[in-house]
């Protein structure tokens, strides 16, 4: 029984191989899976489409509403408080402070995760004493900003997680 069980292997081996080098050699398209083992990324746009383990998954972008209103609320009276001194209430930005609205802002921003923003704040500010805001006095801000900014709020709150913000990507156009 043993015997026959190898040369069964040696002889489907072949086999598998060339049928397996058939399936990774043939060109993806979007929705196939070239192979489960070699998930291919198909990136048409920003917001980054992957074939990975037999599904489709898309990142979460800006305007897949990751914050909620009530947090966005009190991260206006935050912003109020400490940013505005040198960002603008109209979040223009002024003399060395740049402006958190605008072509100017989102283009800086666009297609990177909102876990650079966030430790951007987190390292940078207030520019006259970094690092002194909570991670979640930032993060309720960042809503803040992002509500300002036109993009839609949702039922649940922006994490400070370090994973979930890298997993959300700053997309300034709607797609």
């Amino acid at each position: 029984m043993r015997r026959s069980r190898v040369l069964c292997t040696l002889l489907l081996l072949p086999l598998i191989v060339i049928v397996s080098s058939l399936t990774i050699a043939r060109p993806a398209t979007a929705g196939t899976l070239v192979s489960p083992r070699r998930p291919v990324a198909l990136r048409n746009r920003v917001t980054d489409d992957r074939i990975t383990n037999d599904r489709v998954t898309r990142d979460r972008t800006t305007w897949d509403s990751v914050f909620s209103d009530a947090q966005a609320a009190r991260g206006e009276a935050m912003y109020g408080q400490t940013c505005a001194r040198c960002h603008q209430e109209s979040l223009a930005g002024a003399d060395q402070s740049p402006p958190l609205t605008g072509a100017g802002f989102l283009s800086n921003w666009n297609g990177l995760p909102l876990a650079e923003l966030f430790e951007r704040v987190r390292v940078d500010m207030p520019s006259d004493t970094p690092g002194t805001y909570s991670r979640q006095q930032i993060i309720d801000v960042l809503a803040y900003v992002l509500r300002f900014n036109g993009f839609p709020a949702g039922k649940a709150e922006l994490t400070h997680d370090a994973n979930a913000l890298a997993a959300v990507r700053f997309v300034a156009s709607k797609p």
